[in-house]
C-alpha cells in the first residue's frame, strides 16, 4: 500500500463522490485505519486529511463542490466528470488539495463505496 505523499502535488485536486446516509457512517470508512485506505490503496496522513461533506439528502454535485477551498476553480470540471459516469446527485463528497492520486498505481475496489471522480488543477 503507498503512503500518502506519493501523491503530493501542488495546485492539484482530487475528488471523490458517494452517498453515505450519515456522518458517523462516512467517519468511520474515512478514518486512519479505515476501509477508504483499503478501497484506494494509500494510506491516509493523519496532517493532511481531506475536506469533505456528508448531506442528509441528495444534491446536485454543485451545491455539493461550492462548500470546498478554491471550489470556484474545479467547479465546473468536477460537474462534467460526474456527469460522463452519470452521477448528477450525490450526499457525499471528499476532497484532497495538493493531491494527484492516480488510480494505475494502487488497486482499486471495484465496490468501493466512493467513486473517484478524478484530479484537477486550482488555483
Amino acid at each position: 500500500m503507498l503512503n500518502y505523499k506519493s501523491f503530493q502535488k501542488g495546485g492539484k485536486v482530487s475528488v471523490w463522490i458517494g452517498d453515505f446516509a450519515t456522518y458517523d457512517d462516512f467517519d468511520s470508512y474515512l478514518s486512519i485505519g479505515g476501509q477508504f485506505e483499503l478501497d484506494f490503496g494509500f494510506l491516509l496522513d493523519e496532517l493532511n486529511l481531506p475536506e469533505s461533506t456528508v448531506e442528509e439528502s441528495s444534491e446536485s454535485i454543485q451545491n455539493l463542490v461550492n462548500g470546498f477551498s478554491w471550489s470556484d476553480s474545479y467547479t465546473e470540471s468536477v460537474i462534467q466528470a460526474a456527469s460522463r459516469i452519470g452521477i448528477n446527485k450525490a450526499t457525499t463528497m471528499v476532497v484532497f488539495h495538493n493531491f494527484e492520486f492516480d488510480s494505475s498505481k494502487v488497486r482499486v475496489d471495484p465496490k468501493a463505496l466512493l467513486v473517484f471522480l478524478g484530479t484537477f488543477s486550482f488555483s
